[in-house]
């Protein structure tokens, strides 16, 4: 099939990929079925190998992040925050994502 031409192709690198899918279990640990910011914010802190969790450790933040973070996800009345609305125009873009090799 034929992408359309509207999409983007994206290429992410495994350790972005390793993120993303932990950010996808940080959200189903909480019983959340989507993937926010906070989600992903954890993520970055728990990938202590990437740049930017380094980063948060050096400046003394990926434990008070995190504390206030896991804190709020997990109040019972956490729903999320709502996203801005979608655009009427021009369409939503259509990723394609391939993995980068090695």
């Amino acid at each position: 099939m034929a992408e359309p031409r509207d999409a983007v192709t994206v290429t992410i690198t495994p350790r972005v990929r390793n993120v993303l899918l932990l950010a996808d279990r940080i959200a189903r640990r909480h019983d959340h079925d989507f993937v926010g910011t906070e989600h992903l914010l954890l993520a970055i802190i728990e990938d202590a190998d990437g740049i930017a969790g380094q980063v948060l450790t050096a400046l003394g933040a990926a434990i008070p992040a995190r504390a206030r973070t896991e804190g709020m996800i997990s109040d019972a009345s956490y729903v999320g925050a709502p996203g801005p609305p979608a655009p009427a125009s021009p369409p939503p873009l259509r990723l394609s994502v391939p993995v980068a090799a090695g």
